[in-house]
């Protein structure tokens, strides 16, 4: 588990490092553009969408890595372990319904606020 802490933070400061390089680079071509005395804000509102629009792809490649990452473990864990989660579902954002299997046996457990409950089980 530590291991993916020190990805994940990795991934970020990569993830940071691009993002100011690249807007420094979109400032730099910004200035040398020819402006007017009004043309102030037009290069600023260009330079924050241009800054945003990297923030926003950075994030969304984060996100992406790290739900890679996240499924590869599960994977890896299923393996090794008695206990395999088959497949997993969100019902609602604080439930969750689970296949598991135990040995040879198939359970079907829900996770709430109020708890884990098993909903059926499966030969």
């Amino acid at each position: 588990m530590c291991r993916f802490y020190q990805w994940a933070i990795f991934v970020v400061l990569v993830a940071l490092s691009v993002t100011i390089s690249a807007s420094e680079s979109a400032l730099d071509l910004i200035a040398d553009l020819p402006h007017e005395e009004g043309d102030s804000f037009i290069t600023k509102f260009v330079n924050m969408l241009a800054t945003l629009g990297l923030m926003l792809g950075a994030v969304l490649v984060m996100a992406w890595f790290l739900k890679r990452l996240n499924q590869n473990r599960l994977s890896q864990v299923n393996e090794t372990n008695v206990i395999k989660i088959i497949d997993k579902r969100a019902l609602s954002p604080k439930a969750i319904i689970y296949l598991i299997q135990v040995e040879q046996k198939k359970i079907v457990l829900v996770e709430s606020a109020q708890g884990v409950i098993k909903l059926a089980e499966l030969e």
